[in-house]
């Protein structure tokens, strides 16, 4: 994690080298136990993104997201 006086990026890391659902595909019906977590994420967080480990046999994956106010800009 990083931390400052704006922002805080949080990196979360497993085994399984599944790249991370495509956004805005939701489970079918409210009771679906999958898939909502990136859609927070990404209506939430500045920035967010995946990096997956292992080279040709993937074996692991972080996920990682940016929050905080956006720049002002003048």
């Amino acid at each position: 994690m990083t931390l400052n006086r704006r922002r805080v990026t949080v990196a979360v890391a497993d085994d399984d080298p599944t790249v991370p659902a495509v956004l805005g595909v939701l489970p079918a019906g409210p009771e679906g136990e999958h898939g909502r977590g990136l859609v927070l994420v990404d209506s939430l967080a500045l920035a967010w993104g995946a990096n997956i480990f292992g080279g040709r046999s993937p074996s692991r994956k972080v996920v990682w997201f940016t929050l905080g106010r956006p720049e002002s800009t003048p």
